[in-house]
């Protein structure tokens, strides 16, 4: 593909095509397991196309965690025996509150934030990893995963069998 820059990251690879300044297209292949289960036509997860204006990314960071946030807690209230991670009926600013799982403050918040990684902060990144080599990139993912590997390893294992068993 021309102007494809491939970083491998071991069963993991990132394609970045720089079409314009304002449009980037970015391919994520996931890992091989995966890979044989999508189409061999399509193996792509994650396409990104163009940029999207900050106020649209807003509301769609907005409906689409609110939907999330009010979905996770119906199932986890309903399904789970009546478990509830958080209650925005005991909360003093709970305006806009549906059924204590979500409310207007908490939804503007994930649009707030949402917006602003995806605008400011995903590109910023994106511009730093082509930057870097695909090697040094490659060791400091693996590195990571290998500490988030170990720590869910310590948390739910190792720890829990120190403190009484599983």
């Amino acid at each position: 593909h021309h102007g494809q820059e491939v970083l491998p990251l071991g069963n993991l690879s990132l394609r970045v095509c720089q079409r314009t300044p304002e449009r980037f297209h970015i391919l994520i292949d996931a890992m091989e397991s995966i890979r044989d289960v999508l189409d061999d036509q399509h193996k792509t997860l994650i396409v990104i196309r163009k940029k999207i204006h900050p106020v649209l990314l807003f509301f769609i960071c907005m409906i689409g965690s609110g939907i999330i946030e009010y979905a996770t807690g119906w199932v986890l209230y309903n399904l789970m025996g009546g478990v509830r991670l958080w209650d925005y009926n005991v909360e003093i600013w709970n305006w806009g509150n549906i059924d204590g799982f979500v409310c207007a403050r908490s939804v503007l918040t994930f649009g707030v934030f949402g917006a602003v990684y995806g605008a400011l902060v995903i590109p910023r990144f994106m511009a730093f990893v082509k930057k870097v080599k695909a090697k040094p990139l490659a060791i400091f993912t693996a590195v990571l995963a290998i500490i988030v590997f170990a720590d869910i390893v310590y948390g739910y294992i190792i720890h829990p069998i120190l403190n009484g068993g599983l």
